[in-house]
């Protein structure tokens, strides 16, 4: 069993915007599904 409640932090950008991406698997979330968007309010990244 591993502790997936860690974190890295890493160097400030500087100079320009940081990509973050998050990927998520699971066959149930139990309720913990706190990061829903509306789909309208994300910018376009490419």
């Amino acid at each position: 069993m591993e502790d997936t409640f860690g974190y890295h932090k890493g160097t400030l950008p500087n100079s320009r915007p940081r990509l973050i991406l998050q990927v998520e698997f699971a066959t149930c979330d139990y309720g913990t599904q706190h990061d829903v968007v509306d789909p309208n309010l994300l910018q376009r990244i490419c």
